[in-house]
């Protein structure tokens, strides 16, 4: 069945049901005709009961050499018989009866009374009578044609005639033998004619029912046909289905892995910005310079293997001045790309570009980068505003995550340098306070010593001393300063 198209497998059921029902059809005409030569039989059979009959009625009459009956007024003596009566001894009129007149008087007496039909016939009748229609010249031709057959039959109209030839033996010599008769030769038949009155309403009734038997064989056949071809292709429209639906499922499997694929080398994609995003974070901890901030982020970032180049720079006085880039030779963005970081900075909002031409300035040439995308992010440095950006060969470019998280690495990054910035003027002002102080120590040291030369550069000696004796010790230069 699975190596089998539908249209096969439909071929194959009908081929099937055809067969069979050939055979059940075959078998319906079979037993119509074995019903038909039965029936036909029995009524040859019955014909021939009859006949044996009537043969040992002659027989028994011939062996008696005729039999005398009394005369009476539908009795007459056989004409074509000599010696055909004689008289009692009582003066009785008795009439002689012989196989041939006996057969005549049965025949008379059935074909009155009952619808079998009797009679004996010749092709050269003795008696009138007795000459042969033509079913009976047709027999006894046969009979003498075929010596060795004894019946002849046919079916006519509404009976069947049955013939049995009449053989001469050695008692129907002893009338017949001055007749011209010899031993053994056929001289006659007897014919017997069966109505088919019941025969014909047996065989009405067969073929009715094979009829009908035929009519129910042909319609189940067709129904069992239609059902088949319903079925199969019902069966073959689920398989259809199961197979478009495994089809389908197979698809959502391949579709929810490449999903599930895809949605791990997001996760993974973004942990690594995560895990960048914590260095940059560390690194901002340890920083003590713009330039540092600046070197130390973009290091962190370049580090991501999508991340093919980036680049800070501070905006004023209408042009850029670099800060710090991913790679060591000195390099600027062409004017397509610088008019984009330009454009963050205006907007003060993230700019991300499709790339058309894959290159950056290098020292008055061109370098390709195999970068799909730049990320352009704005921050202001001491009321200065500048731009990092991020290129990335990554196919769809920047995702939303990664965007929110590289915008939050600037700011920290903004943050960070700002606050190095206010730490360095705090520091400068300390600077300033301490010196201030120290000189007016100074002075006070100074005015001291003038009104004492003993003790001048005493101050100064001891500090010194402080700072050779600490310096000894291995203290920190913070404490040795504050000695």
């Amino acid at each position: 069945m699975k190596n089998l198209t539908k249209n096969n497998t439909i071929l194959l059921f009908i081929l099937i049901i055809i067969i069979t029902a050939i055979f059940v059809l075959f078998g319906i005409s079979n037993f119509k005709k074995q019903y038909t030569t039965l029936s036909e039989e029995i009524l040859f059979k019955e014909a021939s009961a009859h006949y044996d009959n009537m043969i040992n009625t002659r027989l028994w009459n011939s062996n008696h050499g005729g039999v005398y009956v009394l005369a009476n007024k539908d009795l007459k003596p056989n004409p074509y018989l000599k010696d055909n009566h004689l008289y009692s001894k009582d003066d009785k009129l008795l009439i002689k009866i012989n196989p041939a007149w006996m057969t005549k008087q049965i025949s008379i007496l059935s074909n009155k009374n009952s619808n079998y039909f009797y009679k004996i016939t010749s092709l050269n009748p003795i008696n009138p009578d007795n000459k042969a229609d033509s079913f009976e010249e047709e027999a006894l031709k046969f009979f003498d044609k075929n010596k060795e057959q004894r019946f002849y039959s046919k079916f006519e109209d509404d009976k069947f005639n049955f013939m049995g030839s009449l053989l001469v033996n050695q008692s129907c010599l002893k009338c017949h033998a001055q007749q011209g008769y010899k031993l053994g030769e056929v001289r006659g038949g007897l014919r017997i004619s069966i109505p088919l009155g019941s025969y014909n309403q047996n065989i009405d009734l067969i073929e009715e029912n094979s009829s009908l038997f035929i009519y129910i064989v042909i319609f189940f056949s067709i129904l069992s046909i239609a059902v088949i071809v319903y079925f199969i292709n019902t069966i073959y429209n689920k398989q259809n289905e199961i197979k478009i639906l495994n089809n389908t499922l197979e698809d959502k499997v391949k579709n929810r892995t490449t999903q599930l694929n895809n949605m791990y080398e997001n996760e993974k994609y973004l942990k690594d910005v995560l895990k960048l995003v914590a260095n940059v974070n560390e690194m901002l901890l340890k920083s003590d310079s713009f330039r540092t901030i600046a070197k130390n982020s973009i290091d962190r970032l370049a580090q991501h293997k999508q991340y093919k180049f980036i680049w800070t720079g501070l905006y004023y006085e209408n042009h850029f001045e670099q800060v710090y880039k991913s790679h060591n030779s000195n390099a600027f963005l062409n004017d397509e790309l610088s008019q984009v970081a330009l454009e963050a900075i205006n907007t003060k909002k993230t700019i991300i570009h499709k790339i058309k031409k894959k290159n950056i300035e290098f020292n008055r040439r061109s370098e390709d980068i195999e970068a799909s995308y730049n990320i352009n992010i704005p921050y202001s440095y001491n009321k200065v505003m500048g731009v990092m950006t991020i290129y990335t060969d990554a196919k769809d470019g920047f995702k939303k995550e990664e965007i929110n998280m590289l915008e939050q690495i600037i700011n920290d990054v903004s943050i960070s340098m700002n606050a190095q910035v206010h730490k360095q003027t705090i520091l400068k002002m300390e600077n300033d306070k301490i010196a201030n102080y120290e000189e007016t120590i100074l002075a006070f040291v100074n005015i001291i010593e003038q009104r004492d030369t003993y003790t001048a550069g005493h101050t100064i000696r001891v500090a010194q001393y402080c700072k050779l004796i600490a310096k000894e010790l291995k203290l920190k230069d913070a404490e040795i300063k504050k000695l």
